[in-house]
């Protein structure tokens, strides 16, 4: 299959133009033959079929090939120097042509056609829905917990704040995110005189600074950030553990 010669490439319009050219020639060797045969075949009846060729050529618009083409190179320089999409290159005159076909326009979240900028929206749990304008309350949820203190191992009901915590923190560790705007060093010596944080994430670190993450994919950094928000801060990422 990849040993094959690949087909040459033409617009819907070309492949149009040259079908109608060849039903249109097809018409005139008809129209031809029709008429050297109601003159009568005679000796000389292969002159009168050129003539008759001759005759109705123009009924195959030759100089329409021409006209296309002045027109493709004409759209395409308006394309380029159009002033409402800027830094748009033409490397197609057949391009005009297929924007005039679209009716269905296809795209991922890859940024081929896009920006490439995931955002957060909502965080569901269970029955609960937290939006955009409700985010403030996962925040004090988030708060609440952390200041009641670490409560792992014993056997404590799963109120509402427990669950939003535990998701948050699951968000903000469950990935392959690496944090690459902060000082480990500094973050270390600022975190000994931090007193009275029970997140590990908060502290040290100046929560008016913005952390900077890498990351393949944009969904794990657009969850990375929405944490970052909400005080659960993804701050270093070891062989053994995961700071948070």
């Amino acid at each position: 299959m990849n040993t094959s010669h690949p087909p040459n490439k033409m617009g819907h319009t070309d492949v149009e133009v040259n079908n109608l050219t060849k039903l249109l020639f097809l018409l005139t060797l008809c129209l031809s033959t029709a008429l050297v045969l109601l003159k009568g075949v005679t000796a000389f009846w292969y002159i009168y079929f050129m003539r008759f060729i001759v005759l109705f050529s123009n009924i195959i618009p030759i100089n329409l090939r021409v006209n296309l083409d002045l027109s493709k190179i004409w759209y395409s320089i308006c394309i380029h120097k159009d002033d409402n999409i800027p830094d748009t290159v033409v490397r197609n005159t057949t391009i005009p042509e297929e924007l005039g076909r679209i009716c269905y326009l296809l795209s991922d979240k890859t940024g081929t056609l896009t920006q490439n900028e995931m955002v957060f929206k909502k965080l569901h749990l269970g029955t609960v829905s937290f939006g955009t304008e409700s985010f403030s309350e996962v925040k004090d949820h988030v708060a609440s917990e952390y200041s009641n203190g670490s409560r792992h191992g014993s056997k404590v009901r799963k109120t509402l704040a427990f669950r939003v915590k535990e998701s948050v923190r699951a968000l903000a560790i469950c990935h392959n995110v690496t944090p690459s705007g902060c000082d480990e060093e500094e973050e270390k010596e600022e975190g000994e005189k931090e007193e009275g944080i029970d997140n590990p994430g908060l502290a040290g670190y100046d929560m008016s600074e913005k952390m900077q993450y890498q990351a393949a994919s944009p969904d794990e950094v657009a969850l990375v950030e929405w944490t970052e928000e909400v005080k659960s801060l993804f701050q270093e990422k070891l062989r053994s553990n995961i700071i948070s």
